[in-house]
């Protein structure tokens, strides 16, 4: 026999309905004890010990009280045992209303404001005072809970959580509500927060129609026990007693409740002999126990299907059932040898598997990768008829990350290869080495876009997102970067959502941060910049955008504006004068507008192109120098950013790097001469006398994973995709066809000439 651990709590869940709760103190560990207590339909009663009126409580408390759901009373005026002893009966009304009592005001842990006692000798302290009413709440068996004293609390409140359901009413709407099921965690008083943390990683890890599951398995003892009619009947129900039957311990009311009609005859203990009982009557009893017992023996089996399945049948199946699927379910294992298990439905992604959930159930050799092994009674059933699932298909918004396959994230490389999509409808610079990651059986479009025509091929890729949904096609509208950085992906969702589609977006990683990070430029870097601004260089319909003004400390990340550098230039540093004397540096017109100070034209700028494509290429100079030295560099390669501040050159300069930037102005003061010239020699030093720095291509290390990305399916031991032929660049063909005539996507009132 195994030796008892102690040390444990004995976790039980009680129903303290309509009791009285007392809670001492009024602050919000008060306050989230009366919810506590409210969901558990007791009945809160404050205490203010550490407040004179209940203007003074948290504002919760003061809510929950003016809404009257619960009850306040001030404390005795002294702290003595009587004063305590009389309210505490004087509150239980002498006949034991008190279920439990909480003191909240003892909490030393920083969660709960501190309460200033008066120094009269009249009050003690929190502590002395709780321990006061421990010992009163034992001598009447009250149990009493103390915050953040385990040694004086007769339970503890576990990290707790309720999950939601559904409710599905006869019309088959749908309503939240709270559902039957809880998880609790208690570390017995050895780690609060760590218990309220491990809660997390439990309810995380559950599907998240667990709670639904909870509620149709009770629907279905239900139906099993044929308990429905007799409760619209107002038919008594049993109690929740416990006994063995059969060797096995189950709940009364599952199978021993009484059906027998109250005016059926009676059998009699001892003789039944034709002296005492007509043979009739008793043939008519044997007939009635026969008929008994075989109902009884029904319902029994019909629980154990019920217990078989809420054992295999994954939990998320289980929670999108509908009573015509419990109906069904119920009777397809109603034959008189249907003793195995239900059936596991297949076809079903199993979400406990899919949450890192260990499989601790032995494989099979055809066990579907990555799902819970299958019981050995498996067979196929219907899928649940949810009356709520749509016949439309579904868009998913996907953003590809900057451009190498190895940013994607797991959740895009598997839509872009899976065998449930469709159709792709991608961006036109979403670069070849992800396009050719999507296999042949999914039909790519790639936008039509081309300069006049943005309007066009924006139409026209929502319209064939649309047309596909409804067919109920599954459909990956896919984005460079992210979807919502400038991709106007919170346009597409607001055109999908119009036409009643879902769409699910997932997250890419947007080139703002990964574009300089691929270079070693930090957009935020101690000594260097602690804050950065993202703005775009083209607006709306071409017209020019309102661009930040110079500070210091902040870098300034511009998507889009490289075409438009000449004026972006102009703009950020429209009025500048030197503080060496030097007169107005730059005087043009600009063509934008800046709000703040203007940029001084030495100011570090990085533009980055391509980025994490094997043509990846930066180009570095100052704000006055850009525009020469990306003419030297060669033809510009779009897709483009810039980056504007001290953190383009902070962790070049070896080991040291230049990482002391915001440091020259505690040096210098209000010197600005002495701080442009330390600025001009920083960046004299960085740049050299070419004026300019130009990095070309991935390093060695971005290569090599670039060529392992390709085999990244094998390794881990997928099918591989068919690679397709999406041309030589995966880009969009070409504007003009043979005949000279631009192809599609063209918008209202424009020319295709």
């Amino acid at each position: 026999m195994e030796t008892p651990s102690t040390g444990a709590s004995l976790m039980l869940a009680f129903r303290p309905i309509g009791r009285k709760i007392i809670v001492l103190g009024t602050r919000r560990l008060a306050a989230s004890r009366i919810v506590n207590i409210l969901e558990a339909d007791a009945i809160p009663v404050l205490i203010g010990i550490d407040c004179a009126s209940v203007q003074e409580a948290s504002e919760e408390v003061r809510w929950r009280v003016e809404q009257n759901q619960c009850t306040f009373q001030q404390a005795p005026q002294y702290d003595t045992p009587s004063a305590w002893s009389s309210l505490l009966d004087q509150l239980d009304e002498g006949n034991r209303s008190v279920f439990a009592v909480c003191i909240c005001d003892t909490l030393h842990a920083g969660d709960e404001e501190k309460i200033s006692n008066s120094s009269s000798s009249d009050k003690l302290s929190p502590l002395d005072r709780a321990k006061v009413v421990v010992q009163l709440c034992r001598e009447r068996r009250i149990p009493v809970n103390v915050a953040d004293h385990p040694e004086l609390c007769d339970f503890t409140f576990p990290a707790s959580h309720r999950f939601a359901a559904t409710k599905v009413g006869e019309d088959t709407s749908l309503s939240a509500s709270a559902s039957s099921l809880q998880v609790a965690v208690t570390t017995n008083g050895r780690g609060c927060r760590l218990a309220t943390r491990i809660r997390r990683e439990i309810v995380s890890s559950l599907p998240r129609n667990v709670g639904d599951a909870v509620e149709r398995i009770g629907d279905m003892r239900e139906m099993a026990k044929g308990r429905q009619e007799r409760r619209k009947n107002g038919a008594r129900e049993p109690s929740l007693r416990r006994k063995a039957f059969g060797g096995e311990e189950v709940e009364e009311e599952d199978l021993s409740f009484d059906t027998t009609p109250i005016n059926s005859p009676v059998p009699q203990i001892g003789n039944t002999s034709k002296e005492y009982i007509s043979a009739g009557v008793a043939a008519a009893s044997e007939r009635l126990l026969a008929r008994e017992a075989k109902l009884m023996e029904d319902r029994k089996r019909r629980m154990r299907w019920v217990a078989q399945m809420s054992e295999y049948w994954p939990i998320a199946y289980l929670g999108s059932l509908t009573k015509p699927d419990m109906v069904r379910a119920l009777e397809t294992y109603a034959g008189e040898n249907k003793d195995d298990p239900p059936p596991v439905p297949l076809d079903v992604v199993d979400e406990e598997a899919t949450r890192g959930r260990d499989n601790t159930r032995p494989a099979t050799a055809d066990q579907v990768p990555g799902r819970r092994a299958s019981s050995q009674h498996s067979l196929a059933i219907p899928q649940p008829t949810s009356s709520h699932t749509s016949e439309k298909g579904h868009i998913y918004l996907v953003g590809s990350g900057p451009g190498h396959p190895g940013l994607l994230t797991a959740m895009a490389y598997r839509l872009l290869t899976s065998k449930d999509t469709d159709i792709v409808l991608s961006d036109k610079l979403v670069p070849s080495p992800i396009l050719s990651l999507i296999p042949k059986h999914i039909t790519l479009h790639i936008a039509r876009k081309f300069p006049g025509n943005a309007e066009g091929a924006q139409s026209e890729l929502i319209a064939l997102a649309l047309e596909a949904a409804k067919q109920g096609r599954c459909v990956v509208r896919l984005k460079q970067g992210d979807p919502f950085v400038y991709g106007r992906g919170g346009e597409e969702v607001l055109a999908f959502a119009r036409e009643g589609i879902s769409t699910t977006v997932i997250p890419g990683i947007s080139s703002a941060l990964a574009a300089p990070l691929l270079l070693n430029i930090p957009v935020t870097q101690r000594g260097a910049a602690d804050s950065m601004t993202l703005c775009t260089g083209v607006g709306r319909g071409g017209k020019s955008v309102r661009l930040p003004g110079y500070e210091r400390s902040r870098s300034l990340v511009i998507l889009m504006g490289v075409a438009r550098l000449h004026d972006v230039v102009k703009t950020l540093c429209h009025g500048w004068k030197s503080a060496l004397g030097e007169g107005a540096v730059i005087s043009d017109t600009p063509t934008g507008v800046r709000l703040g100070m203007p940029f001084p034209p030495y100011t570090p700028i990085a533009i980055i192109e391509r980025a994490s494509s094997t043509d990846q290429r930066m180009v570095a100079s100052t704000l006055e120098g850009i525009e020469k030295a990306l003419t030297a560099s060669g033809e510009q390669r779009p897709p483009g950013m810039m980056l504007v501040g001290w953190t383009a050159m902070a962790l070049d300069g070896g080991g040291k790097g230049n990482v002391d930037v915001l440091d020259d102005e505690d040096k210098l003061g209000d010197d600005a001469a002495m701080l442009e010239k330390a600025d001009r020699d920083r960046v004299d030093r960085w740049l050299g006398k070419k004026g300019c720095i130009i990095r070309e291509g991935l390093d060695d290390a971005y290569t090599r994973e670039l060529a392992l990305s390709a085999s990244y399916p094998a390794q881990m031991g997928e099918d591989v995709p068919e690679t397709s032929t999406r041309g030589p660049s995966g880009w969009a063909p070409p504007r003009y066809g043979n005949d000279g005539i631009p192809r599609g996507g063209w918008g209202e009132g424009e020319k295709s000439v």
